[in-house]
């Protein structure tokens, strides 16, 4: 298992690329939350809110559900970090193998 952490626009590109991965069985789960982010961009400081996105995933889906983001995302280079290995309960993991 894999978590990986993702940063969009808004909610509402969130929403869209999260049930793409969802449809599509990459990912078998996706939790979104608002933020305020504060990042060098280009030799500048930036800071607005964005939505941050925690995927749970099968760890050898990880490739794909990075291409996928990557060719939906409005970012130039968004932001994609995966934790491996994720540690979870033995049902979680049972769940995910099956999801």
């Amino acid at each position: 298992m894999i978590s990986i952490y993702v940063t969009f626009r808004d909610q509402q590109e969130a929403d869209k690329i999260c049930l793409h991965l969802l449809t599509k069985k990459l990912v078998a789960c996706s939790n979104t939350f608002p933020i305020r982010s504060s990042y060098l961009w280009k030799g500048k400081i930036k800071a607005h809110p964005e939505v941050a996105c925690l995927l749970k995933a099968k760890r050898q889906n990880y490739r794909a559900i990075e291409a996928e983001i990557k060719r939906l995302h409005s970012y130039e280079n968004p932001c994609i970090e995966a934790f491996r290995p994720a540690k979870a309960s033995r049902q979680f993991l049972k769940w995910l193998e099956f999801a």
